[in-house]
């Protein structure tokens, strides 16, 4: 696990907090640590641990930078063409850059990612563990648009300050029309706590959603019974022993895991539902992504 810090569910925790708060939109990206190494460089590292690939590009001005300016880590997202799908395509694809891939079921082919798809979110300053947020966020204005000077494409996330319950979820409620995924409510008092879920972080999103680890893969058949030769649903398995089958697989990734299963099996994915069930199931499960795993 890297040091990056997490947040609750909102609903839950709201009670705790005090308003005014600042609401983040909540962006489509990989949430990544940029760790620097003293004479080494810096690594590119996702909130699993994993070493994240493709960062070549940006790894020699982020040392610089942070070098100069004593910086160990930085807490942000990847977003790669503005959507979560190329994004784990580009940071998970070992071989290299992703390149253009022929779908052979319609011919077509899938969108080749450059460097110029590629943004940077800077959330915040993992090494301030003293200064409150309302503090950090300045500092963390001042890193972007010094970065931004060195060509990086880099941004802060857009964001409301909100003095009550009414106004987040306005907020919500129009970020989630426009096309977000949701907010990050965020107190100014909170201090960071390194690799740690806080009540001063809390997430807002339209679904409840829950994350478990793949252990099956199911083909899509079309309504007069034809196999499609895609997944149409998987079958996961939650840490707390529950199990749901989502569907609403994009049909090119769905593709992708019918004819590739090993490489799918034991990954965690992600999916949204309404509601838990009296037995403890999950109510119009859909999936939502591929994620790091636990």
């Amino acid at each position: 696990m890297t040091i990056l810090m997490k947040g609750k569910v909102f609903a839950d925790r709201e009670h705790l907090i005090s308003y005014p708060v600042i609401a983040e939109v909540k962006y489509d990206e990989i949430r990544c640590q940029v760790h620097r190494v003293p004479g080494c460089g810096v690594h590119f590292i996702s909130y699993a641990g994993n070493e994240l690939c493709n960062m070549g590009a940006w790894e020699q001005v982020f040392y610089v930078f942070m070098r100069d300016h004593g910086i160990t880590d930085l807490d942000i997202g990847i977003e790669v063409n503005g959507n979560f799908n190329d994004s784990y395509r580009w940071v998970r694809s070992s071989s290299g850059v992703p390149t253009a891939k022929l779908d052979k079921k319609t011919g077509k082919t899938a969108p080749e990612l450059k460097e110029n798809m590629v943004r940077f979110i800077l959330f915040d300053t993992p090494d301030d563990t003293v200064q409150d947020y309302s503090t950090r966020r300045h500092n963390v204005w001042k890193i972007v648009n010094k970065l931004k000077s060195f060509n990086v494409p880099i941004s802060t996330p857009l964001s409301f300050v909100c003095d009550n319950s009414f106004e987040v979820m306005t907020y919500f409620k129009k970020m989630c029309e426009e096309g977000y995924e949701g907010l990050m409510v965020k107190t100014p008092q909170h201090l960071y706590q390194p690799g740690k879920r806080i009540d001063g972080w809390l997430k807002l999103k339209p679904n409840d959603t829950i994350d478990g680890e793949i252990t099956g893969i199911n083909q899509a058949f079309s309504e007069a019974g034809e196999p499609l030769g895609r997944a149409g649903s998987i079958n996961l398995r939650m840490p707390d022993g529950s199990s749901a089958s989502p569907h609403g697989i994009p049909h090119e990734l769905g593709r992708t895991m019918w004819e590739n299963p090993q490489d799918y099996i034991y990954q965690w994915a992600e999916f949204a539902y309404m509601e838990r069930d009296r037995q403890g199931g999950y109510r119009h499960p859909v999936f939502k992504r591929l994620r790091e795993a636990k």
